[in-house]
């Protein structure tokens, strides 16, 4: 089992300044993040670190082609709103 806990990484909203956050809060938060300190503690000491950034780029360009996939979808018809709506 893995336990992993991390800071908010971004505002409550888009354009948020952040002015609440102490300087260097965000910067830290970023590098302590769990997926950025366990990928440079694993590449720091094993040398398949390149093999560790080829399954990165590999998933990246997964989620890209299914993001481009999701957004070329055509929209929901907006008369089938209340179809498999169950209250």
């Amino acid at each position: 089992m893995i336990e992993a806990t991390t800071q908010r990484l971004v505002g409550y909203y888009f354009g948020d300044a952040q002015q609440y956050r102490p300087s260097g809060e965000i910067e830290q938060a970023q590098r302590d993040e769990p997926i950025t300190r366990i990928t440079r503690e694993l590449t720091d000491r094993d040398p398949a670190a390149a093999e560790l950034e080829e399954i990165r780029r590999t998933t990246l360009d997964e989620v890209n082609v299914a993001a481009a996939a999701a957004l070329s979808a055509p929209l929901a018809d907006p008369a089938t709103i209340k179809e498999h709506l169950y209250a």
